[in-house]
């Protein structure tokens, strides 16, 4: 059985996981896109800057997994413009 991470913000927060944060910022609108990775799992946070946001988490069955979707994720935000 495959186990199962939960990186909630409080989890990132307490245990120091290294996080990558991006921004996005033009004439209409100002967003952040966060992510962190830990072992299998990772958790993403993204929304408005100024504001808590939303986080999204996802489980993979090898650390290696979940660290290839990450830099997949990565590579997609900074193609749309936004930057680190």
């Amino acid at each position: 059985m495959k186990a199962r991470f939960r990186l909630t913000e409080l989890t990132l927060r307490r245990r120091r996981i290294s996080r990558r944060r991006f921004e996005w910022v033009d004439g209409k609108s100002s967003k952040f896109w966060e992510i962190g990775v830990e072992g299998a799992a990772f958790a993403v946070r993204y929304g408005r800057i100024g504001t808590d946001g939303q986080t999204k988490e996802k489980s993979f069955d090898t650390p290696e997994a979940a660290q290839s979707a990450a830099e997949k994720l990565i590579k997609a935000k900074t193609k749309k413009g936004y930057a680190e």
